[in-house]
């Protein structure tokens, strides 16, 4: 690369931590320079930690959950981008005992079908990353630490920002992310009937289910 040459730009935000931290990393590691996000005070730090990629990363601390969030008007009249939108596994089952936010990753599901549809006739690419339970600090955050799904054994980050970055290269509308088990229930989840769907997630998700 040239001195007059520059690296394309990755957004990634949730950039702190977890799936977005090691999502940030591996742009970085792919030739990527980095704007990342979060609003917590760890922004710092992972900017820094990334930085040891030899990337240019400018940490911009903001809550992203206002009317003045990401918008595509510039990617559409460049008629050029990607974007990885975090769903979920939990998109695809009504979910027991934490019904807003299966529900909150229905809606991320059917937004990320809907801007693919619309945006067809462009070059922009539109991926929906539907990650399984992850070991992140999500939760704790979520006061599920007593619960089977909390206490069972998780997805590696790494793996799912891996597969969510070669997804989003590869122009693939979506993909559930990690491991095999993973992958097999996002396979279940397309047969089984809702009822049963919902009575599986109480059993993961109930308060007090993994003692």
């Amino acid at each position: 690369m040239t001195e007059t040459e520059t690296k394309p730009l990755a957004v990634v935000t949730g950039a702190s931590s977890g799936i977005g931290f090691e999502l940030a990393k591996v742009f970085a590691e792919n030739g990527f320079d980095l704007l990342v996000n979060a609003e917590d005070g760890r922004l710092g730090a992972a900017a820094e930690q990334l930085r040891i990629t030899g990337a240019q990363v400018q940490p911009v601390p903001a809550d992203l959950s206002s009317y003045d969030g990401v918008e595509l008007k510039d990617m559409v009249m460049r008629d050029d981008g990607r974007m990885l939108i975090t769903s979920s596994i939990a998109s695809t089952m009504p979910g027991s005992f934490q019904a807003v936010y299966n529900a909150s990753k229905s809606f991320l599901q059917s937004f990320a079908q809907a801007l693919q549809n619309e945006l067809k006739d462009t070059n922009i690419t539109i991926t929906s990353l539907m990650p399984g339970p992850t070991d992140t600090n999500f939760f704790h955050r979520a006061g599920m630490e007593d619960t089977h799904v909390g206490q069972a054994q998780k997805d590696d980050p790494a793996q799912v920002a891996k597969q969510g970055f070669d997804a989003l290269m590869s122009g693939e509308g979506k993909i559930i992310a990690g491991s095999a088990t993973t992958k097999v229930q996002g396979i279940a989840s397309k047969v089984l009937p809702d009822k049963l769907k919902a009575a599986t997630h109480r059993q993961m998700a109930e308060p007090g289910s993994g003692e």
